[in-house]
């Protein structure tokens, strides 16, 4: 029985490591297919708009909210 704990030992370091592995190339890969987007809207002094003015810049800027946040 002695014999065997050690072979079981080495099984489960085995597969924690590969698992861990695994987790490790995911994450990496994760990072790699998210980039930074081209564009940034900024809007001067938001707070100003209102009404007709509003809904013209959402309606301009809809496409491209819609792109990258979808």
């Amino acid at each position: 029985m002695v014999e065997g704990g050690s072979s079981m030992v080495s099984r489960w370091f085995t597969c924690i490591t590969a698992v861990i592995s695994v987790l490790i190339i995911v994450a990496l890969h994760a990072q790699e297919s998210v980039g930074p987007t081209a564009t940034h809207m900024m809007i001067a002094d938001p707070a100003s708009l209102s009404g007709a003015r509003a809904e013209a810049v959402y309606q301009s800027i809809r496409p491209t909210l819609r792109r990258h946040f979808i």
